[in-house]
């Protein structure tokens, strides 16, 4: 295993495909990644890939980034610990 698949397999939890190419022109290296079926975190940061640009996803972007990834929306999710008789009123 290579330090390019560590970094993948290790840090991010994917599997990616490195693949070296020599031409005329010099040697690159083409990086492969597959989408994924779940969200992949970087260090504890979820990051959307939009084009050229690169934004870090925090707050009610993220809930529903990784809501709609799951197929849900922000009102078919419980809380936990809360039930329906804590929506009544309780007189003291």
């Amino acid at each position: 295993m290579n330090n390019s698949e560590y970094c993948f397999t290790a840090i991010l939890g994917i599997v990616a495909d490195v693949n070296l190419h020599e031409t005329e022109q010099g040697d690159y290296i083409e990086i492969v990644v597959e989408p994924q079926p779940n969200p992949v975190n970087y260090k504890g940061e979820y990051h959307f890939r939009s084009g050229a640009t690169k934004q870090e996803l925090k707050g009610a972007a993220l809930d529903k980034f990784l809501l709609k990834k799951q197929g849900k929306h922000w009102d078919s999710v419980s809380i936990p610990n809360v039930s329906v008789a804590d929506f009544f009123l309780q007189n003291t």
